[in-house]
Order: C-alpha cells, then sequence, then structure tokens
C-alpha cells in the first residue's frame, strides 16, 4: 500500500506550500531541554450542561464532528494568544478505518494509533462559524483519513519519503480521547485505580512535542489536559492558552446552538469542484439575487 500509486500520488497534500510556511509556537525559553521528567500538567472543565450541549446539539448547525468544533477552538485560542494565525497540529486519532476490504476491524480490539499534521489556519475575522468551517473543510479534504502521511514517510524510502520528513514538525499534538463515562460498570469487578501509574517514560526522554493536548469526557464532563515542559514554557504562558481555549469553545458552542447559526461548507459539496471562495461568491450573489426581487 505504501508503495502504491496513488499513496505517491497523495504526496501532493502533504508537501503544499502553505505547511511549509509556519513558523514554531513560541517559547519562554528557547534553550531549556524539552523532557519527559519536566512535564507539568494544567487540566481544565467544561460544566456539565454545557458538554451535553457539546455533545449533542453543537453539530447540527455545520453537520460537524468532535474535532471540528474542538480544532477551530484550538485555532481561535492560539490567534489570541500568539502573533501567528497559521499552526501544524498533529492530530492523533484511533486508526480504526476500513483500509482494506479483506479487513474486518470488528474482531479486532485496541487501536491501531494513526498520527498526521494538521493545517489550521485562522480566519481574519476571528468568528467562531468561518473558523469551524475552515477546520472542517482542512479535516474533510485530507486523503484517506490522514494515513497516506505515515506509509508515505516511514514506509517508504527514497527522495519523497525525505521531502515530507523534511516538513516543518507540528509543535503541538491534539487527540480528544471520546467518552469515558460508562466504560466500567459500578457493579463490575473492576474500576479505575486512583493510584498514580507511575512514568510511562524516561524522565530524561526527549519529547516530540512542546504541548500535548489530551481532551475526554469524564463524570459528564469535557476534560482537557495541557502537558509542557516547565524548562520551555511558564505555567502562566500555558494557562493562558488554556484558559483562551475553553472560552473559544464556549462561543463556539454558544454559536452553533443558537439561531443564527448554519451554513455549508465548501467539504459539503465534493462532487461540486468549489471552494470556499467559490461558496462565498455564490453566497453572494445568491443575497443579491434575494434583494433584487
Amino acid at each position: 500500500l505504501a508503495q502504491a500509486e496513488e499513496t505517491h500520488g497523495e504526496a501532493a497534500f502533504w508537501l503544499e506550500d502553505a505547511r511549509r510556511l509556519v513558523r514554531r509556537l513560541p517559547m519562554d525559553d528557547p534553550s531549556g531541554a524539552n523532557v519527559c521528567g519536566a512535564t507539568r500538567q494544567i487540566s481544565r472543565q467544561l460544566a456539565p450542561e454545557e458538554t451535553t450541549d457539546l455533545l449533542e446539539r453543537a453539530h447540527a448547525a455545520y453537520r460537524t464532528e468532535m474535532n471540528d468544533v474542538l480544532l477551530a477552538a484550538l485555532t481561535l485560542a492560539l490567534a489570541d494568544c500568539t502573533d501567528d494565525w497559521r499552526w501544524l497540529v498533529d492530530l492523533e486519532g484511533h486508526g480504526r478505518v476500513p483500509l482494506f476490504d479483506d479487513v474486518d476491524l470488528s474482531r479486532t480490539v485496541g487501536w491501531f494509533t494513526n498520527c498526521f499534521p494538521v493545517l489550521l489556519e485562522a480566519p481574519e475575522s476571528r468568528q467562531p462559524g468561518e473558523a469551524l468551517r475552515r477546520v472542517k473543510d482542512e479535516l474533510r479534504r485530507t486523503p484517506r483519513w490522514g494515513l497516506s502521511y505515515g506509509l508515505l514517510r516511514y514506509l517508504n524510502q527514497g527522495e519523497l519519503s525525505a521531502e515530507i520528513a523534511s516538513a516543518p514538525a507540528a509543535d503541538i499534538s491534539f487527540n480528544y480521547l471520546g467518552r469515558f463515562d460508562g466504560l466500567l460498570s459500578p457493579d463490575g469487578p473492576f474500576a479505575a485505580a486512583n493510584e498514580d501509574g507511575g512514568a510511562a517514560h524516561s524522565p530524561l526522554n526527549a519529547r516530540r512535542h512542546l504541548l500535548e493536548v489530551n481532551a475526554a469526557v469524564r463524570g459528564g464532563r469535557f476534560c482537557v489536559d495541557w502537558t509542557y515542559c516547565e524548562q520551555v514554557h511558564h505555567y502562566a504562558t500555558v494557562e493562558r492558552l488554556a484558559e483562551a481555549y475553553l472560552r473559544r469553545l464556549r462561543e463556539l458552542i454558544s454559536h452553533c446552538t443558537s439561531d443564527d447559526a448554519g451554513g455549508h461548507a465548501a467539504s459539503d459539496f465534493p462532487l461540486a469542484g468549489i471552494n470556499n471562495q467559490g461558496m462565498e461568491q455564490l453566497a453572494r450573489l445568491l443575497d443579491e439575487l434575494d434583494q433584487d426581487e
């Protein structure tokens, strides 16, 4: 599959010029060692009623999925806290996608973890609806759920693999783990332990990302954890970003559940061959026709 012509044809997506124009995430101490032993974590959460709106009501207006909303909030929060508007974020997922017709994933358990860089661009307007449409379109146009990125970079040899590997790397990782509520029955023989599981990595290990953002629904609340290295970033810097994220996420939920929300993105019409600019021109034309009538 890694050597297939179809896979090689998707390399153009991962080598787009815009991906090479991203700048590094600002650091408080660029000379600090980004190692596992110096990591700290900041956690924030939504109220139960806000979580219910996020899970059950926020997606109807723009026909979105969870990552669309969560990454749109991250895009706007980064724009609020930095002087930039374009970033690469490594999006991690379970990788359980129908890759081959003759493989039945229902007969397997666990994750086939997949990670690929998503280009996030904040709109000049900083409006929630526009940010949501941009993120949604970027995720929908990503070939084969991002699987070809790993196939091309790690399972190929030669110039193509080297070119992809030489592209700027994402400084941020993002992973929405889903709903943890109800995984274990309160009357069952197993329960989540309260004790610390201990270190998963050597404290001397170099970290791949500057920020690791992990989100999940636990105890009826949407929770998001920000893991950073205190030798690279100050607590106040990450706290500001975590607070901005929660503020922007609430803004998106409020917008998406309001009467004014709704609309289509170019990704809603994959057979039309139209981009967002064309969609905006079409919308203006229709508005002008309505006014003429």
